[in-house]
């Protein structure tokens, strides 16, 4: 991963070799998986390990961990070889400050939200701008005026309710840096579809081409 690539597309909640593959196939900078128990989309550290040994591109893989310690993280990172960690909920950012890999750090689109991304920005290589009150992965679109006052503070990936039929629009007023998406592109629970994976791509890709930010 180019972690200086003027656009990121990330396809994330993936839960087996075939659809995260393919997402790299189709295009997608990023590939996510979820190591947060009690989610729907939630991998084993062992599935995640025979994933990542697999892709053609191991170095976009993401693992996605919620409300966990430094020490969790790093394990986490030696385990599976996963090329950089997500982290949702409760983290300190002092804590995390020269980690081993790349931190994508997701945060409310809110006024919270605002304040935590100064409080990350010597730390996280980007943000996920998501839901308010979730660990990510609602399917539920946010606040895209909010979310655009929040790109100026750093690069951003969009997330919250994203696919196809909406990438195009919500970047065209958000303008952010790149976007996440992940249930929207799904045919079935933990079953993502080549198509409205490839099409998102497809979309999100020109739409930010496009943008001005």
């Amino acid at each position: 991963m180019d972690w200086a690539a003027e656009t990121v597309v990330k396809v994330c909640g993936l839960t087996c070799f075939d659809d995260a593959q393919g997402a790299l196939d189709a295009g997608a900078d990023l590939v996510g998986f979820v190591l947060v128990k009690g989610s729907t989309r939630e991998v084993s550290r062992d599935q995640l390990r025979s994933i990542v040994s697999q892709l053609e591109r191991p170095e976009c893989s993401v693992a996605v961990l919620g409300n966990i310690e430094r020490n969790d993280a790093v394990s986490v990172v030696d385990d599976t070889s996963v090329a950089a960690i997500q982290l949702c909920g409760v983290a300190s950012a002092q804590d995390f400050r020269d980690f081993p890999v790349p931190i994508l750090r997701r945060v409310d689109v809110s006024d919270a939200g605002a304040r935590e991304m100064d409080q990350w920005a010597d730390v996280a290589h980007c943000f996920v701008l998501d839901r308010p009150g979730a660990l990510g992965g609602t399917g539920e679109t946010v606040d895209f005026r909010k979310a655009r006052e929040m790109v100026s503070r750093g690069p951003c990936l969009l997330a919250g309710g994203l696919g196809p039929e909406n990438v195009a629009a919500a970047i065209e007023v958000v303008a952010p840096w790149g976007v996440d998406a992940s249930s929207g592109l799904e045919a079935a629970p933990r079953e993502k579809s080549g198509r409205r994976v490839l099409e998102y791509i497809r979309n999100a890709r020109s739409a930010l081409t496009q943008v001005e930010r």
